[in-house]
């Protein structure tokens, strides 16, 4: 587990690979899509994609992390 949660955090951290982008982008497109249905999925893409890019999605993982 502690593994796969460092090989994940390398991810948010921007040491990926394209492809480990792309899924990323796209599964957490479609969970943001499952909260905000009124969101078009695109746009629900577009909100992970920003959120990945600016460092959010890593922070915020690192602080769930810590609250456990």
């Amino acid at each position: 587990v502690e593994e796969a949660t460092q090989l994940f955090l390398n991810i948010l951290r921007g040491e990926r690979t394209q492809a480990q982008h792309d899924a990323l982008v796209v599964n957490a497109g479609c969970a943001i899509h499952c909260f905000e249905q009124h969101l078009p999925i695109q746009d629900s893409i577009a909100k992970a994609q920003e959120s990945l890019q600016s460092g959010k999605a890593y922070q915020l993982c690192k602080k769930l992390i810590e609250m456990q």
